[in-house]
């Protein structure tokens, strides 16, 4: 058998504790046992990681200063293996490594197979997260390439100092019509997405994989806490469903919510507490006792690690309905999927309250075998040779 030809994987997110960094956690030690070559080039840390740091944790600035210079020359070592090292080419999340550095990555001719690992909608999406704050749907209005509804929604791009956003959407779609780019995507309603949004494009389900979501433990039965409680698992983003959520609460007053996160000193109903834990800091021994887990994202979410743990472990789950989102594809039985309007919803929740847990159903079962099943081929869709 020939000698396939190295995979260069680049990447504006290198190995750390973000969902994007256990993923390059999980490849970097895959790479390790491939029998193809696999070489990792990460972006720069972003300028906004460096206000936040200079705000939060000062005695960190010069880390940040020699992160920076180090993935500045792994990118410059990166100019003759490309010239000379004919190789294939994975780009993964263009806005931290830059939108014109992913731009040229991708037109690059010395490459041979190009594509794009999709792991967000920064495909069609300037904001990356398709949601305008006040409306409890995800927007679709620029698929297709109608990339003026973005000015006249007002819409921030993400990163905020990236002034290549509208070059990249542009001269992406350019290259993907031409099937010079290939998009990896992780599920089914996101490929539905891309053949929306592109006239004829090279689309492949690959999935995701990562450490925090390769193997669950079984789930506990823990006691219920005295009123009705709901978990909210996500972060302060409206795209995540915050805001709805505070919404519902005010519609189900004797229901207890609980985010895991600090207030930002905001006023919010008497029956929403703030608890600012992690997955492994007292969140996971939390969703395994609420009544209900909420994991309503408001955007076309692919693959979710909370989505995936929330199911796992969650005694009931509970997401708005959403063509556009991973949660389209999972049974209803498993993820109670109710109305995006909040009053609507709350009268849904309260029955799905008083009915049985599905943890431990045989279709939650079936549900979480599969989906452990069809991430087995994830590292092989990508090019590991493992």
């Amino acid at each position: 058998m020939a000698k396939r030809r190295p995979l260069e994987i680049i990447s504006g997110i290198g190995p750390d504790k973000s969902g994007t960094g256990q993923l390059m956690q999980f490849l970097l030690k895959a790479a390790k046992k491939s029998h193809r070559e696999i070489r990792f080039t990460f972006g720069p840390p972003s300028r906004d990681e460096f206000r936040f740091i200079e705000k939060y944790f000062p005695e960190r600035r010069a880390q940040w200063y020699a992160d920076r210079k180090k993935s500045v020359d792994e990118l410059l070592h990166l100019i003759p293996r490309i010239l000379f090292g004919f190789s294939d080419l994975i780009v993964m999340h263009p806005q931290n490594l830059g939108f014109h550095f992913a731009l040229i990555f991708l037109a690059l001719k010395c490459f041979g197979k190009r594509q794009l690992f999709v792991l967000d909608n920064s495909f069609f999406c300037l904001k990356s997260y398709n949601h305008i704050e006040a409306e409890f749907h995800p927007c679709l209005r620029c698929v297709g390439g109608r990339f003026k509804s973005a000015q006249q929604n007002g819409c921030r791009q993400f990163p905020d100092n990236s002034r290549y956003v509208a070059w990249y959407l542009s001269g992406l779609r350019i290259l993907v019509n031409l099937r010079r780019v290939e998009l990896l995507v992780q599920n089914p309603a996101q490929a539905a997405l891309a053949r929306k949004h592109f006239w004829w494009p090279k689309v492949r389900v690959v999935g995701l994989k990562t450490e925090d979501t390769e193997f669950f433990e079984p789930a506990i039965d823990l006691p219920s806490p005295k009123q009705a409680t709901v978990v909210f698992h996500g972060y302060q983003h409206s795209a995540k469903g915050f805001d709805w959520t505070v919404e519902l609460a005010r519609h189900l007053r004797e229901v207890h919510f609980v985010f895991p996160f600090e207030s930002d000193g905001k006023s919010y109903p008497s029956n929403c507490s703030f608890n600012p834990i992690f997955w492994a800091t007292g969140l996971k021994e939390l969703v395994q006792s609420a009544d209900a887990v909420l994991v309503p994202s408001l955007w076309s979410a692919p693959v979710e690690g909370a989505v995936v743990k929330s199911v796992v472990y969650g005694k009931r789950v509970i997401a708005v309905k959403n063509e556009s989102a991973f949660v389209s594809e999972i049974p209803v039985d498993v993820v109670a999927q109710v109305s995006s309007d909040p009053r609507s919803a709350a009268e849904e929740v309260r029955e799905h309250l008083k009915r049985p847990a599905t943890r431990g159903s045989l279709q939650h079962k079936k549900w979480i075998q599969g989906f452990l099943e069809s991430r087995e081929r994830f590292l092989v869709l990508l090019g590991f040779e493992v």
